[in-house]
C-alpha cells in the first residue's frame, strides 16, 4: 500500500511548482491552496481507483478528475480553464517527480 504524507507532499510539490512558468504570477497563499486542492482531488482519485493498493494509475482519468474538482472548487471562467489545465499538468509532473524521488513508482 502506498502511504503518502500529505504535509510532505504539499511542501515538496509546492516547492517544485514555484519553478513552473504557469505559477509565476500566483501569490504563495494561492499556490498553497492550489497545490492542496490538486493533491486532494488526485488522492481521492487514487483511493477510488485502487491506486493506493497497487492498481494502475490512469493519468488521463486522474487529470480529468482533478480538472473537474478544481474547476468546481475555484469557479473559473472558460477563459481561465486553459491556464488551470496547464497548472494541473505542472502539478502532475511535480507530483510524479516527488514519487520518483522517493521510489514510490515503478515503470513497466
Amino acid at each position: 500500500m502506498l502511504n503518502l504524507n500529505r504535509e510532505d507532499v504539499l511542501e515538496k510539490v509546492g516547492e517544485k511548482l514555484t519553478k513552473s512558468p504557469f505559477m509565476k504570477d500566483m501569490p504563495e497563499e494561492e499556490l498553497q491552496a492550489f497545490t492542496a486542492a490538486a493533491y486532494d482531488a488526485d488522492h481521492a482519485y487514487m483511493q477510488k481507483a485502487g491506486v493506493l493498493d497497487g492498481d494502475y494509475y490512469d493519468e488521463d482519468d486522474a487529470f480529468e478528475t482533478i480538472v473537474d474538482s478544481l474547476s468546481e472548487h475555484f469557479s473559473l471562467s472558460e477563459e481561465d480553464q486553459m491556464l488551470l489545465c496547464q497548472r494541473i499538468e505542472a502539478y502532475m509532473d511535480a507530483f510524479e517527480n516527488y514519487l520518483e524521488e522517493r521510489d514510490f513508482v515503478e515503470w513497466d
